[in-house]
């Protein structure tokens, strides 16, 4: 059995599921089992960048990933993973879905709503 040490970069405490039991990771070096760290590893993560697919991970894993320090903790439950601010969405005008195709009206960056309409063709 394979050990793994995650490191917490952030300055609380953090917990994840594996395997149906609450796993706990509080500030500094904890040791787990392979598996159930590098689960952590993918599912404490603050923000995902759609453009690169770079992920701001909250934890690492000693020897094998960045265990540097963030100043950031884990991300409200009102904030979305996926990191917006990185998409230029103003130039998505149609998008084919099905047999259908979605007209997107004015999809400005700004956070205004985007008129939408569909056709069946």
């Amino acid at each position: 059995m394979e050990i793994v040490t995650l490191v917490n970069r952030t300055k609380v405490d953090l917990e994840f599921m594996y395997d149906g039991r609450v796993c706990l990771v509080p500030v500094g070096e904890t040791p787990y089992e392979a598996d159930a760290g590098w689960h952590g590893y993918r599912k404490l993560i603050r923000g995902l960048n759609p453009v690169t697919l770079h992920s701001t991970h909250l934890v690492g894993i000693k020897d094998k990933t960045d265990c540097s320090p963030l100043d950031i903790g884990p991300k409200p439950a009102d904030e979305e993973l996926l990191d917006r601010s990185k998409m230029d969405v103003s130039k998505v005008r149609s998008v084919r879905v099905g047999g259908g195709t979605v007209q997107v009206e004015d999809a400005g960056v700004d956070g205004g709503q985007a008129g939408v309409t569909s056709s069946d063709e």
